[in-house]
């Protein structure tokens, strides 16, 4: 039996809204904006890490996972951290450049809070999406204020919670001043800082200096979607006039704005457009002058279809507020 013999049945498919993911598009967000707006190279590096950099690093190898069989001998745990790798790539990049600023987005692992997805003979270690960078030149004090502040303006670009500063808890590996914890929400999430002597002549860094910081991408949260709808255009234009009318100086526009807006269904919106108190009105009162906006769906309207809104409109006015609304023009 054959392919061919297979009569053809037709799919069943479901049309749906798409799914918005905001976790995957907060992450493309800060890459592109890293790479577009702050000028940064982003580089991809190898989960093992030389324990040349581990140590430079000042990680600690007890919350790190050993490999069984690593490719090299000094290569034998998987980052925890991506500062080690940072300093890796900022010193093979020294070698080509003087100045330069480079970011890696990727997981870490750590030996710790195994747990199953599929059965208990997979049981895979905490993981987590972290993001670090390098601010790389000859002046620290410029460039920790250009690192800061990418991290300080990242929230309004790619669209989520701001990130605040302050000092809590020192990294090993930075100079013992110049440095910051990253908050988010209240909770620390990273650390910005001056790369000190000590770390960098571990990590065979000379000459320039290096401000590095490293962030936990898993606690970042992007602002909610807008649930947008859809309206048609007018098929008939719009018809717009103004109204000045007076009223008690207590009166709030608020509540001008709710009885105007109920007085006729062809009234589409209404603005406010000024106050005036002065003498020609007396003390107490003030006079407000407000645009609306009419129109139908059947037709053009004609000048006695816009009177009567205009008449409806002062008429409910008048009756909820009282006072004087001789002043409607």
């Amino acid at each position: 039996m054959g392919y061919e013999n297979f009569s053809f049945v037709p799919p069943q498919i479901s049309l749906e809204r798409p799914v918005n993911q905001r976790g995957p598009e907060l992450e493309r967000a800060i890459r592109e904006y890293l790479a577009f707006r702050c000028g940064m190279q982003e580089i991809f590096t190898y989960p093992w890490i030389e324990d040349l950099y581990i140590e430079a690093a000042g990680a600690d190898k007890a919350e790190m996972l050993a490999l069984s069989t690593p490719p090299a001998p000094d290569e034998a745990y998987l980052r925890a951290s991506l500062i080690p790798g940072i300093l890796k790539a900022v010193f093979t990049n020294l070698r080509y450049l003087d100045a330069f600023r480079l970011f890696e987005m990727t997981q870490v692992f750590f030996d710790r809070n195994y747990s199953s997805i599929n059965s208990a003979q997979e049981c895979l270690p905490e993981q987590a999406r972290h993001l670090a960078g390098a601010f790389v030149g000859e002046d620290a004090k410029t460039l920790f204020r250009e690192a800061k502040g990418a991290l300080e303006v990242m929230h309004r670009v790619v669209q989520m919670e701001p990130l605040s500063f302050a000092q809590m808890e020192k990294p090993a590996w930075s100079e013992d001043k110049l440095w910051l914890n990253v908050f988010f929400n209240g909770e620390v999430i990273g650390v910005i800082g001056l790369l000190s002597p000590k770390a960098a002549r571990a990590a065979g860094i000379k000459r320039n200096v290096a401000v590095l910081f490293e962030l936990d991408v898993e606690k970042l949260t992007p602002l909610p979607s807008r649930q947008n709808t859809f309206e048609h255009l007018p098929a008939y234009p719009l018809v717009d006039f103004d109204l000045s009318i007076m009223f008690e100086e207590g009166v709030k526009w608020a509540e001008i704005e709710a009885v105007a807006a109920s007085a006729n269904p062809l009234i589409k919106r209404i603005r406010f457009i000024d106050e005036y108190r002065g003498k020609q009105i007396g003390d107490g009162k003030k006079s407000v002058t407000f645009r609306t906006w009419i129109g139908s769906e059947a037709g053009t309207l004609t000048s006695e279809q816009i009177k009567e809104v205009t008449r409806q409109i002062v008429k409910k006015i008048g009756k909820k507020f009282g006072g004087d609304v001789r002043g409607a023009q």
